[in-house]
């Protein structure tokens, strides 16, 4: 009896959950077949509309004789297509449009970037942008058109930027590669004035974006646009971020970035303080082979008709820069052998500096002993010739007394051709003591004549200085005050950023206990609470000062504001003016 009391329950729930089942299976379907017929009349109206306009284009309406109710219409199919979130629709309507309102062409298609952005669809705002560069043509730029160009691009870089989205690099990249693209037609435009007034927040924001691809733009965009000093500024701090860039950055980019560094003497400078081997980053590829070469010619390390016969091949091959890029490496390539050249006909009259060579070793060069230069020098006094840059490895050992080689790390240093002797700039010991702190190097001193004085073994020690004076300071102010934007004490250098995101500070993916304890632990021991407080309130008046910076970056603000509030309770001393974080 029991058992047939259960076996009827057991029934009982199975049918039930059966029914349930059917309910929501034909909720499913009711759902799909709505969803179907909206889509049906969606597309009903889209062929209707683009059947309008195929009409008055087979009718040969002229811009200026389209009426209202075909303007209307297109307005119409533009809301529609927006709403369908369909970039290839949105291509194919921009084409129309540009066939039927040529002159409004430019202007079309930045308005839609904007409603892109504004519906936060990043990935199509950034298609859109791709696409408008693509078919751009030096008629279409002139007039406003440029203007526009360069106010859309600004908007993206400053006013629209937002850090919580990862596709919101997309944009950052397409701009830089319009306003590049228009570079090769305009070189002085309203766009190298944006550049260089707006520099420092451009700059700023998209390092703080920390996306290499749109770093790597950014750099290629001010080198096209020959902005020697802004170009400077932007390497200095790409050497500063290398340590958010490493682990993501591509060979490809790495290439671009070194080439560009090539075009205004940076390059070498570049790979010495990122201890980037150049050659491991595609030996094969024309671009690396062209780059040892141009430096083994300007070092007569090859004979100068030779080496230009097998350069000239090597450069048709570029596959990774612009046609505009490889123009301008040509040029710069073609003056520096002029200088060699002219050098070599007039030995004894003229000096020419030449810069210092990236040789590819045949035979890999083992040192345990690495010299250092007491000061700066581009010639060896004694031997009256100048110094090549060259890679070695340099022995590595685990304390003062051991023997035995830890390991070897390849490293640039100085020679003399001719000479088995191989040298350290102080920059360049410097440099070596970030990446390698904690080991051991034998190491020989010289005079200013490079007389021996002695040889030692040293430990490489690299170590941030603590900030002096903490509390006696003016609070930082979170306010935005357009009148105090030359203050520096308000602007903390890019570089105090950098240091506290590298000691790990960060809102994206940290809870606020891991946050203090980097805040309390490492930042305030290390950079001091004044470089701590100055650099959080700073990034707090940056979003806030964004066009609708307080509700796009709430989280971000929200979450500084917290670890300020934390700093003031517990270190603040009533000796200074505490700061409001009110928007002016």
């Amino acid at each position: 009896m029991m058992e047939s009391y259960e076996h009827e329950g057991r029934n009982a729930i199975i049918e039930n959950i059966h029914t349930e089942l059917e309910q929501l299976n034909k909720k499913q379907i009711d759902d799909l077949n709505h969803l179907k017929s909206i889509n049906q009349k969606l597309e009903e109206k889209v062929a209707t509309l683009s059947q309008q306009l195929e009409k008055a284009k087979q009718t040969d309406v002229h811009v200026k004789k389209v009426g209202y109710t075909d303007y209307k219409a297109m307005s119409v199919l533009e809301s529609v297509l927006l709403d369908r979130e369909d970039t290839e629709l949105l291509k194919a309507y921009l084409m129309k449009f540009k066939e039927l309102y040529y002159d409004k062409w430019v202007k079309k298609a930045l308005e839609l970037t904007e409603m892109l952005v504004n519906n936060t669809d990043y990935k199509q705002a950034a298609s859109i942008l791709l696409f408008t560069r693509k078919n751009l043509t030096k008629e279409l730029l002139q007039g406003q058109n440029l203007e526009l160009v360069a106010k859309n691009g600004r908007s993206f870089l400053i006013d629209w930027l937002d850090l919580d989205s990862y596709d919101y690099e997309r944009c950052l990249v397409q701009v830089f590669k319009l306003y590049r693209a228009i570079g090769e037609y305009y070189k002085e435009s309203s766009i190298k004035r944006l550049l260089k007034h707006d520099f420092k927040n451009i700059m700023s924001n998209v390092f703080l974006m920390n996306s290499p691809k749109a770093i790597t733009e950014m750099i290629r965009c001010y080198v096209a646009y020959d902005l020697i000093d802004e170009c400077h500024l932007l390497f200095k701090q790409f050497i500063n971020e290398w340590e958010f860039l490493k682990d993501t950055i591509t060979d490809v980019d790495l290439i671009r970035i070194v080439m560009n560094a090539l075009l205004i003497g940076q390059d070498m400078k570049l790979l010495n303080q990122l201890s980037i081997e150049i050659d491991q980053l595609g030996i094969d590829r024309p671009e690396i082979k062209s780059y040892f070469l141009y430096y083994d010619i300007i070092n007569k390390s090859i004979e100068y008709k030779k080496g230009i016969t097998e350069l000239k091949p090597m450069i048709k091959q570029f596959e990774l820069l612009s046609h505009g890029e490889t123009n301008r490496l040509i040029n710069y390539m073609n003056d520096t052998f002029a200088e060699v050249k002219g050098a070599k006909k007039q030995q004894i009259k003229t000096k020419v500096h030449q810069p210092p060579s990236i040789v590819t070793e045949i035979k890999k060069v083992k040192l345990n002993t690495i010299g250092i230069l007491p000061t700066k020098m581009n010639r060896h006094p004694k031997r009256n010739q100048p110094f090549n840059n060259v890679r070695v490895q340099l022995a590595l050992f685990v304390n003062r007394h051991t023997r035995n080689v830890k390991g070897y790390k390849w490293i640039f240093a100085l020679k003399v051709k001719g000479y088995n002797e191989f040298y350290l700039t102080k920059n360049q010991l410097k440099e070596l003591s970030k990446t390698n702190h904690g080991d051991y190097i034998n190491v020989r001193n010289f005079d200013n004549q490079l007389n021996v004085k002695d040889e030692r073994r040293i430990m490489l020690k690299y170590t941030i200085q603590p900030g002096s004076d903490e509390m006696n300071f003016k609070w930082p102010s979170t306010d935005v005050n357009k009148n105090s934007s030359n203050n520096q004490a308000e602007h903390p250098e890019l570089n105090s950023r950098s240091q506290l995101r590298k000691l790990g500070y960060q809102i994206t993916g940290m809870k606020r206990k891991e946050r203090w304890d980097v805040l309390e632990s490492k930042a305030i021991p290390q950079l001091g609470l004044k470089s701590v407080a100055y650099t959080i309130a700073y990034l707090i008046r940056g979003r806030k000062a964004m066009k609708n910076g307080a509700t796009k970056n709430q989280h971000a603000i929200t979450e500084w504001e917290y670890d300020l509030q934390r700093l003031k309770s517990k270190y603040y001393k009533q000796d200074f003016k505490w700061p409001s974080t009110k928007v002016k």
